[in-house]
């Protein structure tokens, strides 16, 4: 039986919306805003869906879609007017200590040192690790190089390196 668009495009939202909102975050440092550029994604990639053909290039568009976003955002006059604080509120700790929790921290020791790097670096290293793109997919992801992506994932694995031993492993 076949799928109506609608039930195609929510199956889409199911599997992409925590790796686009991730994305996201990783620009705006903002979780609400992730889920503003998240929703506004979704909203484009629904009125253009008859022109996407292939299931692999939605992926693709909506990475696309939502760099652009974030992009266009941090350009707009309105994020210049406004203050955005990257602190998350902190975690209440009890006494027991599981193995849960410290990944926890592992996880957002991590995160903090990614969003410390320059963007480029960033950004390649969440698409390379974290979205599973080949660096073909990512040059033309980000219309560079492939060159171009090979030489930056090596400095940006070079720049986390540093950040990571300065700061003492996890």
């Amino acid at each position: 039986m076949f799928k109506s668009k609608e039930q195609k495009f929510k199956e889409i939202i199911h599997l992409s919306s925590n790796d686009i909102t991730r994305i996201s975050y990783s620009y705006l440092k903002d979780k609400e805003l992730a889920k503003d550029v998240t929703q506004n994604t979704f909203l484009k990639a629904y009125e253009n869906f008859n022109t996407i053909q292939k299931k692999d290039f939605i992926k693709y568009c909506l990475i696309r879609t939502a760099v652009n976003e974030c992009k266009d955002y941090l350009k707009s006059t309105y994020k210049k007017r406004t203050t955005i604080t990257d602190e998350e509120p902190l975690i209440s700790v009890e006494l027991k200590i599981d193995e849960k929790f410290i990944k926890q921290l592992e996880r957002k020791k991590i995160r903090n040192m990614l969003l410390s790097i320059d963007e480029k670096y960033r950004e390649i290293l969440i698409l390379y690790y974290y979205q599973d793109l080949s660096l073909k997919e990512i040059s033309s992801l980000l219309n560079i190089n492939e060159n171009t992506a090979r030489t930056r994932i090596s400095r940006a694995r070079k720049v986390f390196k540093e950040i990571f031993d300065k700061s003492g492993g996890i």
